[in-house]
């Protein structure tokens, strides 16, 4: 079987007795054997296990023993999810022994379903960077260019989906952490609504943490929106001290339904390069018409407010896990503030942000209120949003530290925060989105689309990313010649 199976298909195979869980998984420990040294995407491994449940779903299958939806498909998961048995390090050298006991609501219902976790993928410290590079594992690089990043902190997870490791993995996102990486490695991931799937086992900075981080979710990425859908369905319902009380009954698109699609890509505070904002703009053309309306519009979001009031909604929910020296040093640093930084500053804006007071969350919680409002209007008009991921390529491998890293954009180096604002815009709302791809650019690069639909409306928003996938031809596999990834772009 093609490294590149979707999972569906692979299951399809396995129903069929095409194929045996032992087989694929002894085909993706062989793939990662092989082409892992380039790209460093897998940190941990637990083969022996693995294997007895993969025998164990062999012999289920051929005795007729009724199994799971995803009986024995063998996947990887990022490494801040508790897997039972293996560390959550979270790129952290001092929680290299921090084995977790349980594995996370969210693997245990993969679990129940019959797959078969069988590894952890790299992500950045403590999984709050969008490049993955960590002292504990190092530098992951991306399958399509080994000089530039699979993005984070999800990165090691896209890049081992992407470089057919596996056919999906299980990431979280707080600000693009899912969609970046899948974007930077030409995949497809899935955040859902706030609050869908339970986060419990996620690591959020605090070890142990048992409250529910505001932003944190936990999704799927794979090769397909299908496959998105499928583990959706597995992941998605309400933890055991809410199932007493409430079922998941999120709405459906009808069959046939002919999507109203804003399509955002003029916005002067972040604008997208070419290559991106062309492949998403000539993968809506092929949408619009039969399937689907296309409107070029912007949002009723003010772009630049919006994203001051993202950076204290973030790194607020972040300050509890900053250690001690650190908050005291950005306390520091902000009482030495004598105004209103811009987006040049950007370690004064990171000190505002972990540092705020109280008062001042809650004035942002209620303006992210009256916007979440707007948005619901402006969805009266449209049923989903599709924008960039973020405003370039994956970009360049940079290991500066993050508040003194910038990018070329717009014919200047900015900030590098700025290219998490179109994955903030789902983030901080509360809303599904939906990383699709759509293309290569003119240097062989992926790009991305995001699907934005109302709040709840999760498959609304993978509805349409089908029809997009469809439109554009989908997961675009990296160049492999002669067992080796190309070593740069070009």
């Amino acid at each position: 079987m093609t490294p590149w199976a979707t999972a569906t298909e692979q299951l399809a195979a396995l129903a069929a007795g095409e194929a045996t869980s032992v087989g694929l998984l002894d085909a993706c420990l062989d793939r990662i054997a092989a082409l892992d040294p380039a790209l460093n995407a897998v940190v941990a491994l637990d083969a022996e296990r693995a294997f007895a449940a993969a025998r164990a779903a062999d012999l289920d299958r051929r005795a007729g023993r009724s199994t799971g939806p995803l009986a024995g498909l063998p996947l990887t998961i990022k490494d801040a999810l508790d897997v039972a048995g293996l560390p959550t390090a979270a790129g952290d050298p001092a929680r290299v022994q921090a084995v977790a006991a349980a594995d996370a609501v969210a693997v245990a219902r993969l679990r129940s379903a019959g797959a078969i976790p069988f590894g952890k993928t790299n992500v950045p410290l403590n999984a709050a960077d969008f490049q993955t590079f960590n002292a504990l594992h190092g530098t992951t690089r991306n399958p399509y260019a080994l000089d530039r990043t699979p993005g984070g902190s999800s990165g090691g997870a896209a890049a081992a989906v992407a470089a057919g490791f596996v056919a999906a993995e299980l990431g979280t996102d707080l600000a693009g952490s899912l969609r970046i990486p899948a974007h930077a490695c030409g995949v497809a991931s899935l955040k859902p609504s706030y609050g869908l799937i339970p986060v419990a086992g996620t690591f959020a900075g605090i070890p142990g943490q048992q409250r529910a981080a505001d932003l944190q979710v936990v999704g799927p990425i794979a090769r397909s929106i299908a496959d998105l859908a499928l583990l959706f369905d597995v992941l998605a319902g309400p933890g055991h001290d809410e199932a007493v009380g409430w079922r998941l009954a999120l709405p459906r698109p009808p069959a046939g339904f002919r999507p109203r699609v804003a399509l955002w890509l003029d916005e002067p505070f972040c604008q997208p390069e070419p290559a991106v904002a062309d492949a998403i703009a000539a993968a809506c053309d092929a949408l619009g018409g039969r399937v689907a309306s296309v409107t070029p519009v912007r949002p009723p979001l003010p772009a630049e407010e919006f994203f001051r009031l993202h950076c204290v909604l973030m790194y607020g929910e972040l300050s509890l896990a900053a250690p001690a020296d650190t908050f005291e040093y950005f306390v520091r640093r902000t009482a030495r503030a004598t105004g209103a930084e811009d987006f040049s500053d950007m370690t004064a804006l990171l000190a505002r942000g972990l540092t705020v007071r109280h008062r001042d969350w809650l004035a942002a919680a209620e303006r992210r209120a009256v916007l979440r409002a707007a948005m619901a209007g402006f969805f009266a008009d449209y049923d989903a949003i599709v924008c960039p991921v973020a405003p370039t390529p994956a970009a360049p491998l940079d290991e500066r530290r993050l508040d003194r890293r910038t990018q070329r954009l717009g014919g200047g180096e900015v900030p590098a925060l700025l290219h998490t604002f179109w994955a903030a815009v789902a983030s901080s709302l509360y809303l599904p989105a939906v990383t699709v791809p759509v293309g290569l650019g003119p240097d062989g690069l992926p790009v991305g689309a995001q699907v934005i639909a109302p709040y709840l409306h999760d498959h609304l928003a993978v509805a349409v990313a089908a029809l997009l996938e469809a439109a554009a031809g989908g997961f675009r596999p990296p160049v492999i010649a002669a067992g080796a990834f190309r070593s740069s772009a070009g």
